[in-house]
């Protein structure tokens, strides 16, 4: 699993990559891929940023990733975004 694991990382950062260097702007930036939560908390607290404690932020960030989701469900559905494409 760790393997496999390890290869969608490489992947994804090299199609992460790519699309930066598309941009004058952003080429050459650094890519940072924050895998959990945690590793978002840790983060931002690691770039200064004032947080509540881990515990808190973390039920927080549950909570409002849980609502997006919920509302990009409802969206697709309202917009018959997951329907097969007729040709």
């Amino acid at each position: 699993i760790e393997r496999v694991r390890n290869e969608l990382r490489e992947e994804y950062l090299e199609d992460r990559r790519a699309v930066l260097d598309q941009s004058p702007q952003h080429r050459g930036s650094s890519i940072i891929v924050l895998e959990s939560p945690k590793s978002v908390f840790y983060f931002l607290k690691h770039m200064g940023s004032k947080l509540p404690g881990e515990e808190k932020f973390l039920r927080e960030f549950t909570r409002v990733t849980n609502t997006v989701k919920k509302q990009n469900k409802a969206l697709r559905k309202e917009l018959d975004l997951d329907e097969p494409e007729e040709d």
